[in-house]
């Protein structure tokens, strides 16, 4: 990496880069036992991210692309706000001197976006983009009069020097929309459709050279037919394509021009049969007269096969304009001909900005400072009036192409096979340093503009889209570290389930930067229905993932949320409205922190479309390891604790995994470190493994893949998405003496300082018929919270523990809050357990018997007590009644049965047991003659059949007072063998103490999908 070029301002702020690190403590994401955890501590509590706006609105973004095609309601879909893509040229159409800023169409776009709901706050946050590559927009996000100052572009060639020319009829990579006709008449405008249609095209002669066209020719594609009737007058004009200007450098050049492809079936002796090609511009004027007259005997003596090339300059009047290719018929009355055309391209000379020139960059630099001048605080009035409504959430700054990190794209341009990079680095740009500076100079330009190092917190957030490079993936860790050090947010706009190159040991990976800023600056990622749409699988892992590392916005694409045929929510809209609960929380507020089990998978699923088999590859290493933790850790590197990483997936097991292309055999397929691949030196405290044979056909299967075809384990539009939770689970090994799974709690989300009221839930698979139990460190040392009877169901289900007394001060074993014990409750070896997910949700502080108690408040507590006058003035009436709670809403309604034979116990300040009351067979308990105090009414011994309830209030008796009111809800004890969809069976280990054991909720998930086609 070269240096040469860093100037001594370089120099200063990179040295106050590295120092505000220093000074905000940044974590480098590693635990005790190696593990990484997205940039979680090492230990103690988290602190609390200094990353919020006034006002801010974190969660799912849904793209907007043109900034007029999407507005999705938040009243019916998982919507947050809009992102709108904004090109420079838009708001920038003249030059800044005169005042030119298109303001007005971002302001209305704003309003229009976050008027969507009468009830709903909606947010919105802009792209800014300066160049599009040759795939989109081109040069034509640069302003024209930014264009036309020398040296502000470069004119591309190719790699051998030839000029390059984008098609503006095409929009995709390796696909044209509008000059092919493969979409029929997309885009284009027929005044007579019995003159002008779309049919097969006739075969290509064999002598025919494609040369600088496109594929698709002849017999296999589709072709424009103009005339075959008689006295015809008709034409087709192309949607109006806006052409930029061109650099002063280029002056008297062939910069803009059209060509075509024409086929004549013709039997007129006579050339009175016409097809002419014209440029109009938007009004329907032609310009520069008629450029082609083709005639039915421009071909005499040719084959019918025979397909001629036109071309026609239009540089002296197409640029700064929006221009039509219009092409039209004419026949006379007898003979008709038909002119077959194909492969119409307007063709504009390649830029590309020179980004680190000082024309190119001052100016970009006026326009970032009068944005920020106009967006950076929030108006008191006006179109963006600050009423908790109209919030402009972020601006995600635009650097390179597409607005990322990257001055070119960075695939193989398919026409001229050469990517571009060639042209900046010929134009003097020639180093990682160079590209660095350049990036970092914007990151700074849009900080200052926006004040996102304000003490008091920015308006608005500010990101950076890192993740592209320009020649060294060392750019990467430079552009970030000074970004964050500004203030400024990071955004990966990729997101998979799966992905290489994440966590290295030189920041190079794609998450090395969010692994070290997530706690100091805002985080996003970007999903797109390309990548995600073929099932749910691929959407529920790639969610996860991104809210694993603390993501404050996702940017999604639209249809992966709104079917674009129906409007309905799609078969992924779940899991992005599953994420929002989390989007932007911190380890204090967040509802709720949870672990789920996974490992790296050999071949990866990234995306829909893409597989990699992880060999010795550069591009296979460094995977992410180890398990989703937020907040929750699932600590394997302790003694007895040791998991094994499973999936219901042949395609990573080396006994089935084949390439589907050749059935040549996958033999480093497997879960975990498969292969000689590199790891980042974050896991070298426990270094990952490898599972070679993961598959258990006892795990739920992924439904629609076929386990008898290794080309349909990597073919995922098969799939329907169930079966997701099996696709990476996690084990215990009791084979190998690790019976247990241990699991430690953020202290910044329960500090061990305190006694918490918690709810932890287990997703598990039912596999076999023995026992598991939950053990937790508990204000008097380890206590079970239940014990669960598998009934060998195969299929998930989840169960919840509340546990009243949860000390998670890291008092057990390896300095871990709970554990999962997967042996019988004697101690027995009884059978493993396979989990999919563990959560933990706080209910509520709970006082410590040493200290002056509070009154905490229960679900089954719903009536308040009333107070009433009794006849003996010393003591106090406490009375309630037991009772069946048939249908789980937690309070007492007719027709309930009342139950007998439930103890209560009313315990003092010191937690001792005073008083007990026995409920009769109207289900009534009644505390006679209590003396005036505080009293917690806690649950002794349930009814006889029933289980234990975890009922617990605080109150003050007084004397001459009678408190009622207390409904005191139970459940039957489970004792029938449940079926698949039955509610699974759950032991409680019995407890009979002062202190209520837990209360064990439970539930069967099921999962339905729609029926998905390809």
């Amino acid at each position: 990496m070269s240096k040469r070029n860093l100037s001594s301002s370089g120099r200063w702020l990179t040295a106050f880069v590295l120092l505000a690190m220093l000074l905000s403590g940044v974590s480098t994401g590693v635990n005790a036992e190696g593990l990484q955890q997205s940039g979680g501590p090492e230990a103690g509590a988290a602190p609390e991210r200094i990353i919020r706006t006034t006002g801010a609105l974190p969660g799912i973004y849904h793209i907007d692309y043109l900034n007029n095609f999407y507005n999705l309601n938040p009243d019916t879909l998982p919507v947050d706000g809009s992102i709108g893509f904004w090109i420079w040229s838009t708001l920038n159409p003249a030059q800044s001197g005169a005042g030119q800023y298109n303001w007005a169409a971002l302001d209305n776009w704003i309003k229009s976006r976050v008027d969507r709901s009468a009830t709903t706050p909606t947010g919105v946050g802009i792209m800014i983009s300066t160049y599009d590559t040759t795939t989109a927009n081109d040069i034509r996000s640069t302003p024209n009069w930014v264009i036309k100052i020398p040296d502000a572009v470069i004119p591309a060639t190719t790699s051998t020097g030839i000029p390059h020319y984008i098609d503006y009829f095409r929009r995709t990579a390796r696909k044209t929309l509008n000059g092919e006709f493969e979409s029929g008449l997309s885009l284009w405008t027929v005044s007579d459709p019995a003159a002008i249609t779309v049919d097969t095209a006739p075969p290509v002669d064999s002598t025919y050279v494609l040369g600088d066209t496109l594929p698709g020719r002849g017999s296999n594609g589709n072709a424009l037919q103009l005339g075959g009737v008689n006295n015809v007058n008709a034409t087709a004009e192309h949607q109006a394509e806006t052409v930029p200007a061109m650099p002063p450098s280029l002056a008297g050049q062939q910069n803009v021009y059209v060509s075509l492809r024409v086929n004549i079936e013709t039997t007129d002796p006579n050339p009175n049969d016409h097809l002419y090609v014209e440029l109009w511009d938007a009004g329907n004027n032609k310009l520069g007269g008629t450029q082609l007259d083709i005639n039915n005997l421009s071909h005499v003596g040719q084959a019918a096969d025979y397909w001629k090339g036109y071309t026609f300059d239009v540089t002296s009047f197409g640029t700064e304009k929006a221009v039509k290719v219009v092409l039209k018929v004419v026949t006379d009355g007898a003979n008709p001909t038909i002119f077959h055309v194909d492969n119409v391209q307007l063709r504009v000379r390649h830029l590309i900005p020179k980004y680190w020139g000082a024309a190119h960059k001052d100016a970009y630099k006026t326009f970032i400072n009068a944005l920020g001048a106009r967006y950076r605080q929030r108006p008191p009035d006006g179109p963006l009036k600050d009423d908790n409504k109209y919030l402009l959430q972020f601006v995600a700054m635009g650097t390179g192409a597409y607005g990322e990190s990257q001055p070119t794209q960075d695939v193989v341009d398919w026409e001229y096979k050469s990517t571009f990079d060639h042209v900046v680095k010929n134009a003097g740009m020639d180093t990682t340093g160079e590209w660095r500076d350049y990036v970092n100079e914007i990151s700074l330009a849009y900080a200052t503009a926006f004040g996102t190092g304000d003490p008091a917190g920015p308006d608005r957030h500010v990101f950076l889209q890192y993740a592209p490079s320009f020649i060294s993936g060392e750019e990467r860790g430079y552009t970030t570290d000074y970004a964050a050090a500004l203030g400024v947010g990071l955004s990966h706009n990729r997101l998979a389930p799966e992905f290489t190159g994440l966590y290295t040991n030189d920041r190079s990976g794609f998450y090395d930067p969010i692994r070290l800023h997530w706690n100091s600056v805002p985080i996003a990622f970007e999903a797109y229905n390309d990548d995600l749409r073929c099932n749910t699988v691929l959407s529920y892992w790639a969610v996860r993932s991104a809210v694993e590392k603390h993501a404050d916005y996702i940017r999604t694409d639209p249809d992966l949320l709104r079917n674009s045929s129906t409007g309905l929510p799609t078969i992924h809209t779940p899991i992005f409205d599953w994420a929002r609960q989390y989007l932007g929380k911190t380890v204090q507020n967040t509802p709720r922190v949870w672990t789920i089990m996974r490992e790296h998978r050999n071949p990866a699923m990234l995306t829909c479309g893409t597989v990699y088999y992880n060999t010795t590859a550069t591009s296979a290493r460094y995977p992410q390891y180890g398990n989703f933790n937020y907040w929750l850790y699932q600590v394997d590197a302790i003694t007895g604790g040791k998991t094994v990483a499973e999936t219901n997936d042949k395609g990573a097991d080396s006994r089935y995994a084949k390439n589907p292309s050749n059935g040549g055999a996958y033999t480093q397929a497997g879960l975990g470190l498969c292969g000689e691949k590199a790891y980042s030196n974050i896991y070298l405290t426990n270094p990952p493994v490898c599972n070679p044979q993961p598959y258990n056909p006892d795990l739920p299967p992924l439904v629609g893949q076929n386990p008898n075809d290794y080309r349909d384990f990597y073919d995922p539009w098969d799939w329907t998405g169930e079966g997701k939770e099996a696709y990476v689970v996690r084990r215990t090994d009791q084979a190998t003496n690790n019976p247990y799974m241990f699991f430690r709690i953020d202290d910044g989300y329960i500090p061990g300082t305190q006694v918490y009221s918690a709810k932890i839930t287990v997703g598990y698979f039912d596999i076999g018929t023995d026992q598991w139990s939950l053990k937790y460190h508990s204000t008097t040392g380890e206590k079970v919270a239940g014990t669960v009877t598998k009934t060998n169901t195969k299929t998930y289900k989840e169960i919840s523990f509340t546990v009243t007394d949860g000390k998670f001060a890291n008092g057990l074993t390896g300095s871990t809050d709970f554990y999962l014990d997967s042996r019988a409750p004697n101690g027995t070896a009884d059978g493993n357990e396979w989990v999919h997910k563990v959560e933990v949700e706080k209910l509520g502080a709970v006082v410590e018997p040493t200290h002056t108690p509070t009154v905490t408040v229960t679900p089954t507590q719903t009536h308040t007590p009333t107070a009433t006058a009794t006849s003996t003035p010393t003591t106090g009436v406490v009375e309630g009644r037991a009772y069946q709670d048939t249908n789980k809403n937690g309070a007492y309604n007719a027709g309930e049965p009342l139950l007998q034979g439930a103890v209560m116990a009313l315990l003092n300040m010191g937690n001792v047991e005073v008083y007990t009351a026995t409920s009769g067979a109207d289900g009534v308990f009644r505390f006679a003659a209590v003396a005036p105090g505080q009293y917690k009414l806690v649950e002794k011994t349930p009814p006889p059949g029933y289980m234990t309830s975890s009922y617990s209030l605080t109150f003050v008796v007084n004397a001459n007072q009678t408190l009622s009111g207390f409904d005191v809800g139970y459940q039957q004890a489970a004792t029938a063998t449940p079926t698949a969809t039955a509610t699974v069976t759950a032991t409680a280990t019995p407890t009979v103490t002062a202190t209520p054991t837990a209360t064990m909720t439970t539930e069967v998930r099921r999962v339905y999908l729609p029926l998905v086609l390809r």
